[in-house]
């Protein structure tokens, strides 16, 4: 994880850069048996959101991605925000089209920005994750290992 927020940072941040905790989670789906790491970063970039999901491609394929893209994997980048924009394409979808019903998603997003509003939902990050029913994937919560809100 920390290698590909080096990676983003070096090329394409031209801002600050903070990060959620981490957060360890139960497999969700057909992904085998061993835990994920979770974690949201927000930084500022004068890419595009096209060239911005290319280099995420390039930066997880270069960690060892490989298909399916289910399944067990070294490294999973998503693009979840871009601003405010909303584009539907065969390439890219954002917001990310499922980031709503996932607690693994919307609770360190909460911790960095619990009012942000859902471009689309026209709805808080925190109401969203109060909407969350059932069971928590949350096994555990570490320090993140960039600096945070306050580090930077």
């Amino acid at each position: 994880m920390s290698e590909a927020v080096r990676r983003l940072s070096e090329s394409v941040v031209s801002g600050s850069l903070r990060s959620s905790q981490i957060y360890e989670t139960k497999p969700v789906g057909p992904t085998g048996n061993n835990p994920f790491l979770n974690a949201v970063i927000e930084f500022q970039t004068d890419w595009t959101a096209d060239d911005l999901f290319r280099f995420m491609q390039t930066v997880e394929s270069d960690l060892g991605r490989r298909p399916p893209r289910s399944g067990p994997r070294t490294i999973d980048l998503d693009m979840l925000f871009y601003d405010d924009l909303v584009q539907r394409t065969d390439f890219l979808k954002i917001p990310h089209p499922r980031l709503h019903e996932r607690d693994f998603v919307l609770r360190p997003l909460a911790d960095l920005d619990p009012e942000l509003v859902h471009p689309i939902l026209n709805r808080s990050i925190r109401d969203l994750l109060d909407d969350i029913v059932g069971e928590s994937c949350i096994i555990g919560v570490f320090a993140p290992e960039i600096p945070g809100p306050d580090e930077q």
